[in-house]
């Protein structure tokens, strides 16, 4: 969970890798994935989401021994998600292309990966 003075604002987590497509290019690696949310618009761009991040890549590089870090599924269009994880040192691993709905923009998702500590 996320909270800002005392009040639930977004949440967050490091787990384990589960996906077979990242898995295959790292064989015998441990692996991490981080997910992140913060649902209160009135807290984006406050530099919240900049700090969780930066929290959880300490714990999984220091506590964990993660070998690598990703953040999944980074839509491209959503400048304060991947500005997030590049002020956190995550540079760009592989882009999967989305396929437009109706009327929407095309956009992809883009996945990132950080492989030092802080």
């Amino acid at each position: 969970m996320i909270e800002y003075a005392g009040r639930p604002i977004g949440e967050c987590w490091l787990q384990e890798m589960n996906l077979e497509r990242i898995l295959k290019r790292r064989p015998g690696r441990d692996c991490r994935r981080i997910d992140i949310t913060i649902g209160e618009k009135d807290y984006w761009g406050r530099g919240i989401g900049t700090e969780a991040i930066r929290l959880l890549v300490e714990f999984g590089f220091r506590r964990a021994q993660a070998d690598a870090i990703f953040a999944l599924d980074i839509v491209t269009h959503n400048i304060r998600s991947l500005r997030a994880f590049q002020k956190a040192g995550f540079e760009p691993y592989d882009a999967f292309a989305e396929s437009p709905r109706e009327g929407a923009r095309r956009s992809f998702d883009l996945v990132m990966v950080r492989t030092t500590s802080i």
